[in-house]
């Protein structure tokens, strides 16, 4: 009896054991494998050994946040709102954006495109300011004519009218390779001819216009010349060819003649610079000076004493003076001081130019002699149409008008009278003490 009393219970603790496990089991949402009491709370085990009561286990849990594929995930969200907030890649951006942003780059790089070249342009400084500017360019077109200044640039002008008139318009921007029949340079220079650019012409020498130590023509060019042939010619001098000159005559003069017969004087005598004078005769300061910046050279009795240019072409030339009689000087001043030809640079170049719109009558062009310049819009039927002209003479006369053209004259006696002779050609410019108000 006691036997089965004890089975009994032995079997009702039993069943009162697994229906406390059942129902711990449902309360616990993970409930053990193969219906073991032992409980797993957020992945963590409990403890194996819980009281025999029956009570509930209390388990303190560490959590840890399971890693999926390298990313953190909750692995139990709360509820569907948690599951909202979870994050989700985003979607790529459309196919338009791209576009847009190289539309905006490449209106972006345009503008400081655009930019850069107004800098450039305002900084590039211009090729001209007239036509004359431009001789130096290459003219690259398959046609005579000149060059243009358009907006500071050289442009090249076909003109087969202007180009084979025989002058060659500088001005116009005629050059040498624009224009060749005009302005094509000869190979060499010839006689009387500037060396500028070239040689002189086969059999020529170039011979240095200036007198010795003269610098104020240092800027000419040499001249071709037959120096050597027993003959002074044009521009050689007894410096420059003593084998062919010696001290020219005063008042000797050459002229030159031009295809019109007009001639004008080429070559005139000049003498040396700077002669001593005698001044201050009977005074303590009597003696000799110079005629040009009256600076003392000597004090002496000079009256009635001569003073020239002695030992010419040796190292010993200068002024002497020489007192009546004496056949040596006495040194003055060492000096350069020959009397020299003086000539006209390129003569051809003061000779008229028949076809050129200038009737020139100062230069005989007459309507007979160049109906081309003078037959046409004559500039004035008498000499007071020529009071609007510029006066270029340096002299003070009055206007005459040959031939329909104004030409200067500085001879007659007129000017100076007090009265402004209007009619016969004086202005304020030709003779500005009887015209200037």
């Amino acid at each position: 009896m006691k036997t089965l009393n004890t089975l009994a219970i032995l079997v009702f603790s039993t069943v009162l054991f697994a229906l406390l496990a059942t129902a711990c089991n449902e309360d616990d949402p993970t409930p053990g494998i193969d219906g073991d009491t032992d409980t797993v709370v957020d992945g963590d085990t409990a403890d194996p050994d819980p009281d025999a009561d029956g009570d509930t286990v209390e388990v303190d849990a560490v959590e840890e946040e399971p890693v999926v594929d390298g990313d953190d995930v909750d692995p139990e969200p709360d509820s569907i709102d948690d599951v909202d907030d979870v994050d989700t890649p985003q979607e790529e951006d459309s196919a338009d954006e791209p576009e847009v942003e190289a539309e905006v780059e490449i209106e972006a790089e345009t503008e400081a495109e655009a930019e850069v070249e107004a800098e450039v342009e305002a900084e590039i400084e211009p090729q001209c300011s007239d036509p004359i500017d431009c001789l130096d360019e290459t003219w690259t077109i398959r046609c005579v004519g000149h060059w243009t200044c358009q907006r500071g640039l050289c442009v090249e002008e076909c003109d087969d009218i202007g180009c084979g008139d025989g002058s060659c318009d500088a001005n116009g921007g005629e050059s040498d390779t624009s224009c060749p029949a005009d302005c094509a340079q000869p190979a060499c220079a010839d006689e009387y001819q500037s060396i500028d650019n070239n040689e002189c012409c086969p059999g020529l020498t170039a011979v240095d216009i200036c007198r010795p130590g003269e610098y104020s023509c240092r800027d000419l060019p040499e001249v071709c010349t037959y120096c050597g042939n027993g003959r002074c010619d044009p521009y050689e001098t007894v410096y420059n060819c003593p084998g062919d000159c010696e001290p020219c005559t005063p008042r000797d003069w050459t002229e030159y003649v031009c295809d019109n017969d007009w001639g004008f004087n080429w070559c005139v005598c000049t003498p040396g610079p700077c002669k001593p004078v005698c001044k201050h005769v009977g005074s303590y300061s009597e003696g000799w000076y110079d005629s040009c910046t009256d600076e003392l050279f000597d004090y002496d009795l000079c009256e009635n004493q001569t003073v020239k240019c002695d030992r010419i072409g040796s190292r010993s030339e200068g002024w002497y003076s020489f007192a009546n009689g004496a056949l040596q000087g006495n040194l003055l001043v060492y000096a350069q001081c020959a009397d020299i030809m003086e000539c006209v640079p390129d003569p051809v170049d003061q000779c008229p130019v028949c076809g050129d719109d200038v009737c020139e009558a100062d230069k005989d062009e007459t309507p007979d002699t160049c109906p081309e310049d003078c037959s046409q819009n004559p500039q004035c039927s008498t000499p007071a149409d020529c009071a609007d002209e510029q006066w270029i003479v340096d002299c003070l006369g009055h206007w005459s008008c040959e031939h329909g053209s104004c030409v200067p004259d500085c001879g007659g006696s007129e000017c100076g009278d007090g009265t402004c002779d209007r009619n016969g050609g004086e202005t304020p410019t030709s003779c500005a003490p009887d015209c200037t108000s």
